[in-house]
């Protein structure tokens, strides 16, 4: 992320994600921009290229265009997210809850919940064209390193819903996030 001035900022990266059953795998890369509206509410746009290395439909790439409006305060964010996507031709619409707490000199204490609706995503694999698609619930413990180095020990629950229930399996799953930024 560069801040452009106290307003704008700039973003970008990359990540790398796999399921564990070895049915899934893609590669992505981002662009984005945010604009600090008032106090800690802001809004943005966000570009995506997924490349998909291994997938379950013949898409090698998809394109994904997103908004946001959210807020983020001193232990508390909120976030309401639409996403469309080229290859599943439709968009999901994500609420998203945060609560932080620090502790110790470098570490914080994560709680993230989230929801999604499906409006026409990936709906050749449903028969409705809209509906819930998720639930998740994550924990997280960021140790920052340095002011540019964290390493992030995660456990979180995904839950389908009716619009991937067919597909899709209730999941627990686990891992170390480690993330840089220049």
């Amino acid at each position: 992320s560069y801040p452009l001035n106290d307003k704008i900022s700039f973003g970008g990266g990359a990540w790398y994600g796999t399921l564990t059953d070895g049915t899934y795998e893609e590669v992505d890369g981002y662009a984005s921009v945010d604009y600090a509206l008032a106090g800690n509410v802001y809004i943005g746009a966000q570009y995506s290229l997924f490349t998909y290395l291994e997938a379950p439909w013949d898409a090698e790439r998809s394109h994904e265009l997103a908004a946001h409006i959210s807020y983020w305060g001193e232990n508390i964010s909120l976030s309401l997210r639409n996403q469309y996507d080229t290859e599943g031709d439709g968009s999901l619409t994500r609420i998203l809850a945060g609560y932080s707490l620090p502790f110790l000199e470098k570490f914080t204490l994560k709680i993230d919940a989230e929801v999604g609706y499906a409006f026409g995503y990936y709906t050749q694999y449903h028969t409705q064209d809209n509906d819930w698609n998720h639930a998740q619930i994550k924990a997280s413990l960021p140790y920052q390193i340095s002011s540019r180095f964290a390493l992030t020990p995660f456990i979180a629950h995904s839950i389908p819903l009716a619009a991937i229930d067919s597909f899709e399996e209730e999941e627990t799953y686990y891992g170390l996030s480690v993330s840089a930024s220049f």
